[in-house]
């Protein structure tokens, strides 16, 4: 299902595209009720506004629409990621955040760690929001740390296999 679609069928709205210069940038016309039209208009502008960099703190120059201000933006939870699974958890480039948001009613904000491997993850929103999306987002991260640790294993265990393999054939070959 291509992506357009995709966003279509979970903002429950129609998108008509429109480019009439390749170089320029498209024109998109929202159709559907007014409350799913801004949701998919805000989503929309975070995803092209936020060409996300791994390095360096994440500055927001959008609010969703779900985040009071200021008190959604007082007391955020903060938790770690290891930088070597944020395409994991967060998507290329931090594509999938603006839908992560959108389904958790929160706001994220990623700060990578000077002299480290992680990657801080602060979530603004409601209280109860907050703590869920934490829970949903390190419960996810360790998902995946195990995913990739069996994987690591299996890689292993082949490894060894094919060592032990050639070295049965060596030796047989050595005895002829």
């Amino acid at each position: 299902m291509a992506f357009l679609e995709l966003f279509e069928r979970v903002n429950e709205v129609l998108l008509e595209v429109r480019v009439t210069d390749p170089a320029a940038d498209a024109e998109i016309t929202i159709f559907g009720r007014r409350k799913y039209q801004e949701r998919a208009e805000w989503l929309l502008q975070a995803m092209a506004d936020r060409h996300f960099k791994m390095e360096g703190r994440l500055q927001r120059k959008d609010i969703p629409p779900w985040v009071k201000v200021p008190e959604d933006l007082k007391a955020p939870e903060t938790f770690e990621v290891p930088t070597n699974l944020l395409t994991l958890v967060f998507g290329p480039n931090g594509s999938r955040i603006p839908y992560l948001e959108q389904v958790s009613q929160t706001m994220l904000e990623l700060k990578v760690l000077e002299c480290s491997n992680f990657t801080r993850v602060v979530v603004y929103g409601p209280e109860v929001y907050k703590l869920r999306a934490k829970g949903m987002f390190q419960s996810l991260t360790e998902w995946h740390r195990l995913r990739q640790e069996r994987g690591m294993q299996r890689l292993e265990e082949a490894m060894n296999t094919l060592e032990l393999g050639l070295g049965l054939s060596e030796g047989f070959s050595h005895g002829d």
